[in-house]
């Protein structure tokens, strides 16, 4: 979900859901420097050629993240309620492949928020998650990151990793501030020929497999079925296939436990009597 010329506290206090623009994924640093198949004439070269700054929110899996180069606070293992939930504003000009991959040249600045014990449905707002885990609901830590902006303003506001709780939300409130005002400092220089973004083309049948999987993760919560034993009877241990189970299953709000009567019947009324896990 994009919001547009939302301010800081906006954007912290009622972050919105997770995106949900088919295909799109943030890039992290050495991940991405060069679209493929990109004329080098239509990558921006000035600020000027960039678009307005938007918002957006991710919630990753670390697998996801890992795999992106977004960063995670401790390894990328660590189980199934472990996500890494990404706040960020960019400005960027979208310049296609010649495979179809839209690629978002431009900057970006991440507040990126590694949480343990993630068990929660739509509620990522900074704020909430801070209160979280100053009662020990959940264990969390943050860092910031910049991509495609330099200079002394940028390096003042990168702070090292903190762990997050209600005193250090408010440090980080103060550094997201900064670091906005900083991308419009005088001193602060436009890198060029940086990809914050990619849209990857989906074909027809990796829609149709992600579908599937869904179907059958579905299927699995309304029999009552965790996670590992949905996992387990899946037959396929691709990443992309075990993304699409961990986001049904916290989409319905399913840890590592049982699920629920009522994430039960949500599964049943999303599928209305298609079956496919016997």
């Amino acid at each position: 979900m994009t919001v547009k010329e939302m301010n800081v506290e906006q954007l912290i206090q009622v972050a919105p859901d997770a995106i949900a623009i088919e295909g799109l994924r943030p890039v992290g640093s050495d991940l991405v420097l060069k679209g493929k198949g990109v004329d080098p004439a239509t990558i921006p070269q000035k600020l000027d050629e960039l678009g307005e700054l938007e918002s957006y929110t991710y919630d990753l899996t670390v697998r996801q993240a890992g795999e992106l180069n977004i960063p995670i606070i401790g390894s990328v293992s660590g189980g199934t309620n472990r996500r890494v939930v990404v706040y960020e504003w960019s400005r960027f000009k979208e310049v296609p492949g010649d495979d179809g991959t839209i690629y978002r040249y431009g900057y970006a600045i991440r507040f990126c928020l590694t949480v343990s014990n993630f068990d929660l449905k739509g509620k990522l707002s900074l704020s909430f998650l801070s209160a979280q885990a100053e009662i020990g609901m959940i264990q969390a830590s943050w860092l910031m990151q910049v991509r495609g902006l330099a200079g002394p303003k940028i390096d003042e506001v990168v702070l090292p990793p903190q762990d997050l709780d209600v005193k250090t939300f408010v440090i980080a409130q103060q550094s997201l501030k900064a670091a906005i005002a900083a991308a419009n400092d005088a001193s602060t220089k436009f890198v060029s020929g940086i990809v914050v973004a990619k849209k990857d083309p989906l074909s027809a049948e990796s829609q149709y497999r992600a579908a599937a999987v869904a179907t059958f993760a579905l299927s699995a919560i309304q029999r009552g079925r965790k996670k590992a034993d949905c996992i387990s009877r899946l037959g396929s241990s691709e990443s992309a296939d075990l993304d699409v189970v961990d986001e049904v299953y916290t989409f319905l709000a399913v840890g590592a436990t049982d699920p629920t009567n009522a994430a039960k019947h949500q599964a049943r009324e999303i599928l209305g009597g298609i079956r496919t896990d016997d």
